[in-house]
Order: structure tokens, then C-alpha cells, then sequence
């Protein structure tokens, strides 16, 4: 039972950092988004 246990810690351990992952990966896309437009701007000048 021992060993269910773990398992079961170990997988809710892996939803969560397959969630902050997926979390970092939308705010690094948001801030390349961000940076491209801001180059953008400079090279418009």
C-alpha cells in the first residue's frame, strides 16, 4: 500500500510541474510576443 502511495505522490507531482511548465512556456511565448514588437518599434524608427 506503501507503494501506491508513492506512486500516486510522484504522478500528482508530475500534473503539477507539467502545469508550471506549461505555465512558463504561455509567459515566455507572451514575453517574446512582447519583444518582437518592441524591436519592431525600434527598427520602425
Amino acid at each position: 500500500m506503501e507503494q501506491f502511495k508513492s506512486v500516486v505522490h510522484v504522478s500528482d507531482e508530475l500534473v503539477s510541474v507539467q502545469t508550471n511548465v506549461d505555465q512558463l512556456v504561455r509567459d515566455m511565448e507572451s514575453a517574446i510576443a512582447q519583444a518582437d514588437v518592441f524591436l519592431a518599434a525600434l527598427q520602425s524608427e
